[in-house]
């Protein structure tokens, strides 16, 4: 997913995968293979090159899967951490100071070279998928009404009715990647696409495990919904054919209302094509973030951003060890709004930054 490299000594040899077939290629900075997961985990080739798109086997679709899988304890304590959110701070971002912070971590844990140019970008983007990440929800709306939305009907995983969060949750991901490689740093830019694929990430892993907790509504709704529609189609039958036996009664009435049929009249038509409103503004994906606006190409598919997306995301769960467990998130929302200078309590390499 990224090239990374061993700060620790840059005259090491360059160390290959015993699964490489091709041969060790001497280079002036040493390009270091991260430890494979635990042996129960198969071991994928690096994604780059032509076939990248071959990496993405049946095996690497079960242990995904397998990450997402949704834990009872990890769903109730993220449904505890989203109430503490609408009842305490709604519609509450997380202030410039701790985004800041935050971003600040990712660029000088990451980064080659960090540069404040570089934390103010992601600071940037943190704000953005803040942004546009949310759903629309009313405020006055019950929370558990907004979370059976989001998490029966909504088949995807963004927008995220709380995405301060997701972000949170995001963050810890890549506090424990950093916890379990200490030595590597990336290439430049990696820690744009590391927030968003581990944004990604955050936003599924809540997503499942809200379905394991969120009571699936009933049909009973459901039912009602069609027979009052059914219902309905038969009266405005039945006022049609009373009006074609009985015109003389209706000379003076407004216009009968059609039965419900998918064909509607000329004017019907007419008059709905005038009030249509605009369509809405394209919603923000995640595959659409990878690269950093000045990098971005505008003649590069959907398909193979949502490719690039998937490779990082498989390497991504594959140097966790395919852990996304989020133990005590209700911390993460205390620190957060409540005194963000104690955020390294929640994230252990984020006391690397005592400037802050």
């Amino acid at each position: 997913m990224y090239d990374v490299y061993d700060m620790g000594n840059v005259h090491l040899p360059t160390i290959t995968t015993t699964n490489s077939r091709s041969k060790t290629s001497s280079t002036s900075i040493p390009f270091i293979q991260l430890p494979p997961p635990i042996q129960s985990q198969p071991q994928f080739s690096p994604m780059y090159g032509k076939d990248a798109s071959s990496t993405f086997t049946h095996a690497a679709y079960q242990n995904t899967q397998r990450a997402y899988q949704p834990c009872l304890k990890e769903a109730q304590g993220l449904y505890q951490a989203l109430n503490m959110y609408h009842y305490t701070h709604p519609n509450e971002k997380l202030n410039p100071h701790c985004i800041r912070r935050l971003a600040s971590y990712v660029v000088q844990a990451w980064e080659v070279d960090p540069s404040e140019a570089s934390i103010t970008e992601i600071a940037s983007l943190m704000h953005h998928l803040l942004s546009t990440t949310a759903s629309k929800n009313d405020t006055n709306e019950d929370m558990d009404t907004i979370l059976m939305e989001y998490a029966h009907k909504q088949q995807s995983s963004m927008p995220t009715p709380c995405p301060n969060l997701t972000l949170l949750v995001a963050i810890r991901y890549i506090d424990r990647l950093k916890k379990r490689y200490a030595r590597i740093r990336g290439a430049f830019g990696c820690s744009y696409r590391l927030v968003v694929v581990a944004y990604m990430m955050a936003a599924k892993y809540i997503h499942r495990n809200l379905r394991l907790v969120i009571p699936i509504p009933t049909l009973v709704d459901e039912q009602q919904h069609m027979h009052y529609a059914r219902l309905s189609t038969e009266r405005s039958t039945l006022k049609q054919e009373q009006q074609q036996q009985q015109p003389h009664r209706y000379i003076s009435s407004s216009p009968p209302t059609p039965p419900a049929s998918p064909n509607g009249s000329c004017s019907s038509i007419h008059s709905s094509s005038n009030n249509t409103p605009s369509p809405p503004p394209p919603a923000t994906t995640s595959s659409s973030l990878l690269s950093p606006p000045s990098s971005s190409s505008n003649n590069q598919s959907v398909t193979q951003q949502a490719l690039r997306a998937l490779r990082m995301e498989i390497e991504f769960l594959h140097f966790l060890q395919y852990d996304l467990t989020c133990s005590d998130p209700t911390s993460l929302v205390r620190l957060a709004h409540e005194d963000p200078s104690h955020l390294h309590h929640s994230f252990p390499s984020l006391s690397l930054n005592n400037d802050e």
